[in-house]
């Protein structure tokens, strides 16, 4: 049974491998065409000698000329590549057998009760409606609760709605008739939540969409800690902030500062907002409460998860605002694109021991669901 174990981990953690460079690297290497630079001897021996323990036989180099490409001729061997992340890291840190639940967001308001979430209006999970206190309630008391709420709403699938897909609004406006017709399209498991009005410090950079904060906790060897952090905003009149639609993702630092490394989905260098300010002319205050609070919900909530990977909004009150935490294969591309840095920071070295240990113990099982 060892043995049939290590062939299937072998085959199957590999093909999730390719599936990541195929998904995350190629695309953007075809927006930059044949143009990277190349990686001296130096560079390639440390990028090994790096990898090796967790990866041999598996380093694509060409992750390290992409990010080298940007960041004016220098290497990092630190910088982590998704071949690795998905195919050696990130189910030892996060197994499948603990993370699933967390892909329906509609246990969101129930898993992390007490952290400051969007105000849920109705909580749709296989095909049954319930209000916000999970009473059962009709379809036609549904629409009449969201007709009664003379605001904009936001609709939502809650499973596999990555990239903001499927995320609209219901206007305040909306006729009982539109409402019905809205929710007849959204299938078994959605949820409806009273729109968050936004920080004046972040709707400065788009006001039509809710603008976040993709805040990376890393928690092994009992210390929890953020070790990479990135805005992303949306562009005029679009409702949601994703990169995957159009979105523009900034990096920046702990202190609210931006680095200028803002880029758009064609990896063009976005260096000023509409109103000709740069981005470094602004900063946001409240972005260390955000840091501490998605700490904090990382060791209260998920003790056993090693990497979280948090999607925070700032309300017009600078409260933090938890809208969704990805785990089971978060990315990590543009993150270290924007912040010029590894997505586990000075914790690289330490992540890799972690990863090599545990993946001696892993499970084939694990790269298809869990059994």
């Amino acid at each position: 049974m060892l043995k049939i174990n290590n062939l299937l981990l072998k085959a199957l953690s590999n093909r999730l491998g390719r599936s990541a460079t195929q998904l995350e690297l190629k695309p953007r290497l075809q927006i930059l065409g044949s143009d990277l630079p190349d990686l001296s001897k130096s560079e390639v021996e440390s990028i090994v000698k790096t990898w090796n323990p967790v990866s041999k036989n598996h380093i694509d180099l060409d992750y390290w000329r992409f990010y080298k490409a940007f960041n004016n001729g220098r290497v990092n061997p630190m910088l982590v590549p998704d071949n690795i992340f998905w195919s050696r890291i990130i189910r030892t840190l996060n197994p499948v057998s603990i993370t699933r639940t967390y892909i329906n967001k509609s246990l969101y308001p129930i898993i992390f009760k007490g952290l400051n979430q969007p105000k849920v209006l109705i909580n749709v999970i296989s095909g049954i409606i319930y209000d916000r206190d999970m009473n059962v309630i009709s379809f036609n008391s549904a629409v009449q609760l969201l007709s009664s709420v003379k605001t904009n709403k936001i609709l939502k699938p809650t499973t596999a709605s990555s990239g903001g897909r499927g995320v609209s609004m219901i206007s305040h406006s909306a006729t009982t008739e539109e409402i019905k017709t809205i929710l007849a399209t959204y299938g078994q498991n959605y949820i409806c939540q009273e729109v968050v009005n936004q920080s004046k410090h972040t709707a400065v950079f788009n006001k039509s969409s809710l603008n976040t904060f993709r805040v990376n906790t890393l928690n092994i060897n009992g210390k929890v800690t953020c070790e990479c952090l990135m805005m992303r905003h949306g562009q005029n009149g679009s409702v949601v902030d994703n990169f995957a639609v159009g979105g523009v993702v900034c990096g920046m630092n702990t202190e609210g500062c931006f680095n200028d490394n803002n880029y758009n989905t064609s990896l063009k260098l976005i260096p000023k907002l509409p109103d000709g300010t740069s981005y470094s002319a602004h900063m946001i205050p409240a972005i260390g409460n955000v840091v501490a609070t998605a700490i904090d919900a990382h060791i209260k909530f998920m003790p056993h998860i090693g990497h979280a990977a948090w999607d925070f909004a700032i309300n017009d009150r600078e409260q933090p605002v938890m809208i969704e935490v990805n785990l089971m294969l978060p990315g990590i591309l543009m993150e270290q694109l924007t912040s010029r840095n590894s997505i586990f920071g000075d914790r690289v070295e330490e992540v890799i021991h972690y990863a090599e240990n545990r993946n001696k113990t892993l499970s084939w099982t694990e790269f298809v669901g869990g059994w």
